[in-house]
């Protein structure tokens, strides 16, 4: 076998193997497989392919998704398919009609305040503490209170190469509902031709930059916490299979929600506190409150 397919091989054994339920998925799958178009179907067809028929697959897939852009994270979405739903987190997987990839929509409570969440969600460099997989994270350009381009690195399991953001994100508030959602969309070429030291860092990192990716936010405070509910969908670029996308699409909002659930407790966070005009909308935020 060619040394490309002892390294897919382990990364397959090393990946998927170590997920938790992958026996009693695969004993469904065999019995009464969910059907094409599925985003656990990939993993049925990468499993049994060969070297040389995998890669011919993975290019020949790419290049017909490679030009189609999903405007919206929940657009052309079927087939929604419950893949977690333990301590409090439900993830469901969505797969699409012009992707190989599917999307995620994560759902939770969290005994906390909105000021505390959005706090943790501002601070762009504390991603790293709480996000899944994500090495680096730092702002590029903040905007204003409600818009701003950040830079994320995030890892890749080998022998693959690891992937790298440059987000625009934008924050809208609701101030009858007091619900505020985050929209995030992939801004890949924000740095081109930019002299400013941040933008020099990502335009030097070597990874494999994402074209594609956008999901949105939503946080509704109630009298217990607040509410989150997080979309989002990514098309990786380069030459990743889509059975090992699959599987990260499914642990990374489930880990990253268990890691926000604590986050939010450290004091800073808790002493956050939003500030409203005159039209009770959220303008800025006082992490620097004493009680």
């Amino acid at each position: 076998m060619p040394l490309g397919g002892i390294y897919l091989l382990y990364c397959y054994f090393s990946v998927v193997f170590a997920d938790d339920d992958f026996s009693k998925f695969e004993k469904e799958m065999q019995s009464e497989p969910p059907g094409i178009g599925h985003p656990s179907d990939q993993t049925a067809v990468y499993s049994r392919a060969s070297d040389k028929a995998l890669d011919k697959a993975i290019e020949t897939q790419l290049k017909s998704v490679r030009n189609k852009i999903i405007s919206e994270p929940e657009m052309n979405e079927f087939d929604p398919y419950l893949k977690i739903n333990k301590d409090g987190i439900k993830v469901y997987i969505y797969s699409h009609k012009n992707s190989l990839f599917g999307t995620f929509k994560a759902i939770t409570h969290i005994n906390a305040s909105l000021d505390s969440i959005i706090a943790v969600i501002l601070d762009i460099e504390s991603s790293t503490e709480w996000l899944d997989a994500c090495e680096k994270s730092f702002l590029i350009k903040k905007l204003s209170f409600t818009e701003q381009y950040h830079y994320q690195i995030f890892t890749i399991p080998f022998p693959f190469k690891n992937r790298d953001f440059i987000f625009h994100s934008t924050m809208q508030h609701d101030p009858l509902s007091n619900a505020i959602t985050i929209t995030m969309s992939s801004a890949p070429d924000y740095c081109i031709d930019k002299q400013s030291e941040k933008c020099q860092e990502a335009n030097q990192s070597g990874l494999v930059r994402v074209n594609k990716s956008i999901g949105t936010l939503k946080l509704e405070p109630d009298d217990k916490g607040t509410k989150i509910t997080w979309i989002q969908h990514t098309d990786p670029a380069g030459h990743l299979p889509a059975w090992l996308v699959n599987l990260l699409v499914k642990k990374t909002p489930y880990r990253s929600l268990i890691k926000l659930t604590e986050k939010v407790k450290e004091e800073k966070y808790k002493l956050a506190r939003l500030i409203y005009d005159n039209n009770g909308v959220a303008v800025a935020i006082n992490t620097r409150v004493s009680l």
